[in-house]
């Protein structure tokens, strides 16, 4: 494994890496079983994603699929390379929406030749029809729903899904449930109805597969609890109640001693415009326990850093309840998390079950540690490039990764798990701006305690050099870099990117007068530079107090201008400045991944093991998982 590759393939805006999994060869034959069961049912859910993004989705992918395995035309044609390379974005995005700014993209072949090459394979599908839907333009104008390419509603306005759903929170007896999260929203002859997602219905065929796989896994769970826990989720599953939901999440945020964990569900909202709909995702995580160790520290003194929080006083949690962090090693990225995976997670989403039972949170060191081995395998660096001067360069290069890291876990750990809401605020009240302005808050909590002294007291840094890296790095992506993965004139509308954009506009205009963050030019280039970290420490603060209260007292009009004028739009000059910069080094903005394939031995019809094999090509796992993961119509 010395000479491990982690690059597999680059393509468009795109770099695609594997990922090693340490310390499964370690594992007991049941362990490795329970991890294989839990793979397999994150993985049954693949099409509910696809589904889920858009009406359309399954029917072209398979089209793509048929024509790369039937196709009789030359494939060896500039043309077909060019079709190959769409396939590839395609199968990555989950769809012809970009992965991460949504906006739609075409294949760079005639529709001419793209009816040539569907007429000479074996498809199931009227050409035209998948032609058009790939081609076309999508609306970018209009009621958010109805423009939406998302399958969670259908014939149903903004306006009309708000209303049904407060109207059934009002009405509801029970009014902690996360409602509209595992259902689509249609017309049905003028009166709004659900399809629920469960056994027997909404996408039943599915999860049948994801229940089958979880009920081999219970086989093989270490404890009661882990086993009780699954099987509240195939409860849930078969049922779709979503109090048993609930009784599940909160099942499994006991289980804190457990080996191996896992998520599976209707977990992010992000997808939905309006922030209800929960998207499929599976994620299999083995825990590293050398590595967990910070982020139990961070854990155990969640207390004191709420106490000490910049927010206003009426806006803190009383008491610190259940919190629990790992840093772990993925096994499997499926449905929602995969190709594109996140690397700090923190759930359950239910603000009522965060404030009465905790929060689970976790760091994914495999897969952090695949990119960053990744770079070492490029010739050049962005570092090097925005960096205003080589001592900077060389401080980031020494502690980048420890300081990513230790961001991760305080957003992840206790960003994420802070603060408490005013009496009567669910949560949800921020709609459209909910996602955003919930990783703002996050990103500043931890971007403000980064620098305290608290940190270097427990341990966990040894100096302030790592912090101010990470303040200079931070700054420096929000105000540019990260605009090299929008192209020219395009808007930010991802929730993270507009959340760092947020922050560091807000940052600059506040320092301005301090000149806290300096906007430099030398040789025609233009850099960002931190002068002043204590006081960015400050403005970090003084954020974090306005958009805990955002949120805390569910300020939807002071949440819209937070982000509509701070997170969205770009400096047309600097930006265009910016990509011709990067594109000169070869670069690709954005990551993904392939999973490692598992194996079970046999031998005398007994399973004696179970194998990892890793993955080097892109386009054949998309292939191989649409042959042996595809169950919906």
């Amino acid at each position: 494994m010395d000479d491990f590759k982690y690059i597999v393939d680059k393509f468009a805006d795109i770099k695609v890496v594997r990922y090693r999994v340490d310390g499964f060869d370690k594992l007991n034959l049941n362990e490795k079983l329970y991890i294989y069961y839990l793979n397999e049912a994150s993985m049954c859910g693949r099409d509910i994603i696809w589904a889920q993004r858009n009406k359309d989705n399954l029917m072209i992918r398979k089209t793509l699929e048929n024509v790369i395995k039937t196709c009789t035309l030359d494939k060896n044609s500039s043309n077909y390379k060019k079709f190959i390379e769409y396939c590839k974005r395609f199968f990555f995005s989950i769809g012809f929406m970009h992965h991460y700014n949504d906006t739609k993209f075409y294949p760079e072949i005639s529709r001419k030749y793209f009816y040539e090459l569907l007429s000479h394979s074996e498809i199931d599908f009227d050409i035209n029809d998948v032609i058009e839907l790939i081609y076309s333009k999508n609306s970018d104008y209009g009621d958010i729903l109805k423009c939406s390419v998302n399958d969670f509603y259908e014939g149903v306005s903004e306006k009309e899904a708000k209303d049904f759903y407060h109207k059934l929170y009002e009405e509801s007896f029970n009014k902690n449930l996360s409602f509209g999260l595992n259902t689509k929203l249609i017309n049905y002859k003028g009166k709004l109805k659900e399809k629920t997602y469960c056994l027997n219905g909404l996408y039943g065929s599915c999860i049948a597969k994801i229940v089958s796989n979880l009920e081999k896994a219970c086989l093989y769970a270490s404890s009661d609890d882990e086993r009780e826990s699954i099987e509240l989720l195939i409860q849930f599953y078969k049922t779709g109640d979503l109090e048993l939901w609930d009784q599940y999440c909160i099942k499994w945020l006991g289980l804190v001693s457990s080996k191996i964990d896992y998520i599976n569900g209707f977990i992010e909202v992000y997808n939905d415009p309006i922030g209800i709909k929960g998207s499929y995702e599976g994620i299999v995580e083995l825990i590293d326990e050398n590595k967990s160790e910070i982020t139990r520290i961070i854990a155990e003194n969640a207390l004191w850093f709420e106490e000490n929080s910049p927010t206003d006083k009426k806006f803190k949690k009383k008491k610190i309840t259940g919190v629990s962090a790992n840093v772990v090693n993925v096994t499997m990225l499926a449905g929602d998390s995969y190709p594109s995976a996140p690397i700090g997670i923190n759930l359950p989403n239910s603000m009522w079950i965060r404030e009465k039972y905790g929060s689970k949170s976790v760091s994914i060191a495999n897969l952090t540690e695949a990119v960053d081995y990744s770079i070492l395998e490029e010739v050049n660096s962005s570092f090097d490039e925005f960096s205003y001067d080589k001592n900077d360069i060389e401080l980031k290069k020494k502690y980048d990764i420890i300081a990513s890291d230790i961001h991760t876990h305080l957003h992840e750990c206790l960003g994420h798990a802070s603060g408490s809401l005013s009496k009567g605020i669910r949560g949800v009240e921020l709609h459209e701006y909910q996602s955003a302005i919930e990783e703002t808050r996050a990103e500043l909590f931890a971007l403000y305690f980064l620098m305290d002294d608290k940190l270097i007291d427990l341990g966990i840094i040894d100096n302030k050099e790592i912090a101010k890296v990470f303040y200079e790095s931070y700054i420096r992506g929000g105000l540019q870099v990260q605009l090299v993965r929008l192209k020219l004139g395009e808007d930010v509308v991802q929730a993270h990117m507009q959340a760092r954009k947020l922050i560091s506009t807000l940052a600059y205009e506040m320092g301005m007068s301090d000149n806290v963050i300096e906007k430099k030019i030398k040789d025609n280039k233009t850099y960002f530079v931190v002068n002043d970290y204590d006081k960015l420490r400050e403005i970090f603060g003084a954020l974090l107090k306005e958009v805990q209260r955002v949120v805390s007292e569910g300020d939807y009009n002071k949440a819209r201008e937070l982000i509509e004028n701070y997170a969205v739009k770009v400096d047309l000059d600097l930006h265009k400045e910016t990509l011709e910069r990067y594109n000169k080094l070869g670069l690709k903005p954005y990551s993904g991944y392939v999973n490692p394939d598992y194996r079970l031995i046999i031998k005398n019809d007994d399973i004696i093991d179970v194998k990892v094999e890793y993955i080097d090509d892109f386009l054949k796992q998309q292939i191989d998982y649409g042959e042996y993961y595809s169950f919906l119509k």
